[in-house]
């Protein structure tokens, strides 16, 4: 081999400080399987090998990598590949690397000495790097194709097994999507680009390629790559709900490989990932929300309405008790129309009525279905949805009561009149339906019996409120099968002159009695015995 004079690498300070800038020690392999790439390899060799010493408890540490690629020539290795911040990859979009420094972080684990064989167009070289980064560029008498180096280190058997770990876990972590293949041991390292999700989906576009999918994260993982080497992973709500990968011409580390640069070209790979999730990834999930009843779906919409356009606004997708799905656009609709969103777990008498009244009943058991719960919050805004069962009634009104217990119920109404109460009429009714939440109260106040009744909202002024006060309801439905009201209709002979009272201030137990309403209640029911006779 003929040599030239021996010539030193750039070092000094300099040197020294770029290479401890390096965060992870052993990331000098990703560098060089880079510089394999840019230089037009399809594989990558990296292999180990380790000779002990008999005479002390150290060996020598040989690592092997080796390329196919386009090689160097003697102008390339004397102005790119030994000196530093000098490079000819500035504003070619088709290599990784930027600022030429990849090739001095082989120095950062203090090797004792690499040799790199390489040649192009009919020339071929060694560069023999020694342990102070000094180097002789030999010039080698057989043909060599690719990139051949050899990078060497004393190491101890315990240490040799912690470098080949070390280095195995680097190459995975940076370079298990390169475009290239790349073989450990003879191993294959590679893994498929996109996200193991049933969702996810893919766009390719201005040499970017993108796999994002849905995620309930608060800080969702995402992963930038060059030609499919790792430039920075994080975990971060970039996009809200939506976890991503995202290999593009556009994206480069920066000089300490810690990051990624953000500069218009990082903006021109950001605008292609919101396109692909919203003209992929939204649409998709709308979709799967139509076709399937999966609460996972539901609570990923969650992050995407927003700003829905109209086509997906108007997709039926949230299940309802109804006959049907129903869209954003008709849920938002009846919030605004009623100022509350109601739902239950299934069909039940009360939703049956409002159904049948028009209203929407969403399809909810809150326990099981938190997704559901999560889009139906993002929708309704400060509307918290309620229980339809838990405001709503629907009694059984009784039109065929015994002309006795009819009377006695008319009394007794005309007695409470005379007491103070607003209302005037009173009808019959049973409570005790499937499922219903009123089954213990006495009486329910409304001013349409014959419809579903709202009674969770009751007079602010006190529970006599409702009996003894203003009212804009004018009709009682009393619930005859309740313990405390039946048995007066089967009250003995000789007490049914008083019956009427006794059923009115029953009625009013509900709210609670004091002397004063007994008072009134009796002056009533005088008043109604000297008038009328009961």
């Amino acid at each position: 081999m003929a040599s030239d004079p021996n010539i030193a690498i750039e070092a000094g300070d300099t040197l020294d400080n770029l290479v401890q800038q390096f965060s992870d020690q052993f990331a000098f392999l990703r560098e060089l399987v880079q510089n394999s790439i840019d230089a037009g390899s399809t594989r990558v060799d990296v292999d180990f090998e380790y000779t002990p010493n008999k005479d002390n408890d150290k060996g020598v540490f040989v690592l092997h990598i080796n390329d196919t690629g386009e090689g160097m020539t003697r102008e390339v290795i004397d102005t790119k590949l030994t000196r530093l911040f000098s490079s000819s990859k500035e504003d070619d979009f088709t290599k990784i690397g930027k600022f030429g420094i990849g090739f001095v972080s082989i120095f950062a684990l203090k090797p004792k000495a690499v040799f790199v064989d390489t040649g192009k167009d009919g020339e071929y070289w060694r560069i023999y790097f020694k342990e102070d980064r000094t180097f002789d560029r030999l010039v080698l008498p057989r043909p060599v194709e690719g990139t051949q180096i050899k990078w060497i280190k004393e190491l101890s058997a315990k240490d040799n097994e912690i470098y080949r770990q070390n280095s195995r876990d680097t190459l995975k972590k940076w370079c298990r999507h390169a475009e290239s293949e790349i073989y450990i041991d003879g191993e294959l390292l590679n893994e498929p680009f996109d996200l193991p999700h049933p969702l996810a989906v893919t766009m390719e576009s201005q040499g970017t390629y993108i796999s994002a999918a849905p995620t309930f994260d608060e800080r969702p993982k995402f992963a930038y790559f060059n030609r499919g080497l790792t430039l920075f992973e994080g975990e971060e709500a970039i996009v809200p709900g939506v976890t991503f990968k995202i290999r593009s011409r556009y994206l480069e580390h920066t000089l300490t490989r810690d990051n990624i640069i953000k500069d218009k070209n990082y903006d021109k790979a950001m605008a292609l990932l919101k396109e692909c999730v919203e003209k992929k990834l939204r649409p998709a999930l709308f979709a799967a929300a139509q076709q399937q009843s999966d609460d996972n779906i539901l609570g990923y919409l969650a992050y995407h309405v927003a700003k829905v356009p109209p086509e997906l606004e108007q997709q039926p997708i949230i299940p309802s008790l109804g006959s049907r799905k129903i869209s954003i656009r008709e849920l938002k609709a009846e919030v605004k129309r009623h100022k509350e969103l109601l739902f239950e777990e299934q069909t039940n008498a009360v939703v049956q009525r409002l159904v049948d009244d028009g209203r929407l009943v969403v399809r909810w058991n809150p326990s099981k279905e938190p997704g559901l719960g999560q889009l139906l919050a993002k929708l309704a805004g400060n509307i918290v949805p309620t229980k339809a069962n838990e405001v709503y009634a629907s009694p059984t009104l009784l039109t065929a009561l015994p002309e006795s217990q009819e009377k006695m119920i008319q009394a007794a109404m005309r007695i409470l009149h005379r007491a103070g109460s607003p209302y005037r009429k009173v009808v019959a009714g049973n409570f005790n339906y499937p499922n219903s939440s009123v089954s213990n109260r006495i009486y329910l106040a409304c001013d349409k019996p014959d419809e579903v009744i709202r009674f969770d909202k009751i007079a602010p002024k006190g529970i006599f409120e409702r009996l003894f006060g203003w009212n804009k309801n004018t009709t009682v439905i009393l619930n005859v099968a309740d313990p405390l009201i039946e048995p007066h209709f089967r009250l003995k002979p000789e007490y049914r002159k008083e019956a009427p009272y006794l059923l009115a201030s029953a009625i009013v137990s509900d709210d609670g009695i004091d002397e004063k309403t007994c008072t009134k209640l009796l002056e009533a029911y005088l008043q109604e015995e000297d008038e009328v006779g009961v």
